[in-house]
């Protein structure tokens, strides 16, 4: 993969990797967000 006839290859890959750690940390954000709205639903149902 890292020889001169695959980097382009490479170069797609590397883009794809980085294009998805930026959607999983935006997936992250919106979970952890319904998680504390639940949490919060949770104790205002126990109370």
């Amino acid at each position: 993969l890292y020889e001169a006839e695959n980097k382009a290859k490479l170069n797609e890959v590397l883009a794809l990797q980085a294009s998805s750690k930026s959607e999983l940390e935006e997936v992250e954000m919106e979970w952890m967000s319904a998680q504390e709205e639940l949490e919060q639903m949770e104790l205002e149902v126990n109370q």
